[in-house]
């Protein structure tokens, strides 16, 4: 994975369209981080400590009751699609180590993409889009610390698809 690091000053002259090679007033020569939009040499601010994954509940099984938008989160959730085109929407949430939620937009990266693709691919809300039988993962990363989901699909003889995914 590459990944482009832009001082904070080049985006500035950009935007103030500043002809000059030095940084403006006030502002330093210093990395971004792509995660989480920091300075990469702020070391007093809180560190991505764990990556939450959840589950968005299929519409389907709390169609009649008003509950809004169910995520939850078991460590194995399965879905079965009527067609062999499956899709499933996820949500990464970005946790310090005191577990408090933070900034941030984790990327997805599938290792198959001819099995499972992910739109987009960077961001805290995703479609996971299986499009054939297979087996693969889907890597989420954010600030070094990382998250794998398993995804097996299999198909079935009535040409539904079945979708287990697990996160490790």
């Amino acid at each position: 994975m590459t990944m482009t690091v832009t001082p904070r000053w080049t985006v500035a002259c950009m935007l103030a369209a500043c002809s000059t090679g030095d940084p403006p007033a006030g502002k330093s020569n210093e990395a971004i981080e792509p995660c989480t939009g920091l300075p990469l040499s702020d070391r007093d601010r809180p560190r991505v400590a764990a990556i939450d994954i959840n589950f968005l509940l299929a519409r389907d099984l709390t169609r009649g009751v008003f509950l809004g938008a169910r995520w939850v989160s078991p460590p194995t959730y399965t879905v079965v699609a009527r067609d062999s085109d499956a899709r499933v929407q996820l949500r990464a949430r970005v946790r310090d180590s005191g577990r408090k939620s933070m900034a941030g937009l984790p990327a997805w990266k599938p290792l198959d993409p001819s099995v499972v693709s992910v739109e987009p691919s960077r961001g805290n809300e995703v479609t996971l889009r299986i499009a054939r039988p297979g087996t693969t993962s889907v890597t989420v990363s954010c600030d070094g610390v990382t998250r794998v989901l398993a995804v097996s699909a299999v198909s079935a003889a009535d040409r539904s698809l079945r979708v287990v995914l697990s996160r490790r």
